[in-house]
C-alpha cells in the first residue's frame, strides 16, 4: 500500500492527509490583504452610459472608503462626468474638494482610421 502525502493548508500551516476536508478559518499569510489596500489607495469612476446619479453613488463610496477619488470620461461623457463631480460636491458631500484636473486627446484608431478623442479626468479629495 502506498504512503500518502500529507497536505499543507497554506493558510494555517498545518499538514493534512486529506486537505479538502480541512476548514480552516485563519486569513491567509501572505500579503494578500496588503494588495488589495495597495490597489484601493486610488480609486477610479469611469463614466458612461449609466444614470448619473449611479456615478455620484459610486464616487461617494469610494470617497468614504479611501478620501481619495478620480473621476474619468472620455468623449461626449466629459460632461456627465462634470455633472456627477458638481452634485456630488453640492448635495451630498459638501466637503469635497477639486484636486488635479487632466484634459488630454487619445487617438484611437479603428478600420485603418484614425479619429482623436478627448478624455478628462478630475481628481476629487474629502476635506
Amino acid at each position: 500500500m502506498a504512503k500518502k502525502t500529507k497536505e499543507k493548508c497554506p493558510y494555517c500551516e498545518k499538514e493534512f492527509a486529506q486537505l479538502n476536508r480541512h476548514k480552516c478559518k485563519k486569513e491567509p499569510k501572505d500579503s494578500d490583504k496588503d494588495r488589495e489596500t495597495n490597489v484601493a489607495d486610488e480609486q477610479f469612476v469611469f463614466v458612461g452610459n449609466r444614470p448619473l446619479m449611479n456615478y455620484v453613488t459610486a464616487a461617494m463610496m469610494a470617497l468614504g472608503n479611501c478620501g481619495k477619488c478620480t473621476v474619468c470620461a472620455r468623449g461626449r461623457m466629459i460632461s456627465k462626468a462634470v455633472d456627477a463631480c458638481e452634485v456630488l460636491r453640492n448635495r451630498f458631500m459638501t466637503g469635497v474638494d477639486y484636486g488635479d484636473i487632466r484634459i488630454t486627446t487619445e487617438e484611437l484608431s479603428s478600420e485603418g482610421r484614425k479619429s482623436n478623442v478627448s478624455s478628462m479626468e478630475i481628481d476629487l479629495i474629502s476635506g
